[in-house]
C-alpha cells in the first residue's frame, strides 16, 4: 500500500500467509522484508513488483543503511534453543553469520543478549 491507502497489493500468492510482526520497512520505504508462516521461516523481500526469498529465519529488519536484513536463526545446543544473529545482502550473494553478534533465547521470556 500507498502512503495515501491506495495500490494494495498482496505479498504471497501461493495461499500462504507472512507472520505477523515480523514483516520490516526498508529505510527508504520502497521494499519490505517479511517471514512466512509455515515452511521453514523463509524471509522474502519484495519491492512490489518482484518477490524473493533472501533466508531462511525469523524476526526481519533491516539495517539502517538498507543493504543488509537482518534476522535470526534457531540454533539447538546443550544449553537449548537460541538464535545466532546472520545478515543477507539485500542485492544478492550470500547470508553471513555474525560472530559474537546478539543471541535470540526462545524461551518464555523471549529474551536478548549480547
Amino acid at each position: 500500500m500507498d502512503y495515501s491507502g491506495q495500490n494494495v497489493q498482496r505479498l504471497t500468492t501461493d495461499g500462504t500467509t507472512m507472520r505477523r510482526g515480523f514483516l520490516a520497512s526498508h529505510p527508504d520505504h520502497d521494499r519490505l522484508a517479511w517471514q512466512r508462516i509455515g515452511g521453514a521461516g523463509e524471509i522474502y523481500l519484495t519491492d512490489g513488483a518482484t518477490t524473493r526469498q533472501i533466508a531462511v529465519g525469523e524476526r526481519p529488519s533491516f539495517t539502517s543503511d538498507g543493504n543488509w536484513v537482518c534476522y535470526t536463526k534457531r540454533v539447538t545446543d546443550a544449553n537449548g534453543v537460541t538464535g545466532e544473529l546472520h545478515v543477507a545482502d539485500t542485492r544478492g550473494g550470500r547470508d553471513r553469520l555474525i560472530p559474537g553478534g546478539a543471541a535470540y533465547t526462545f524461551d518464555t521470556q523471549a529474551s536478548w543478549s549480547w
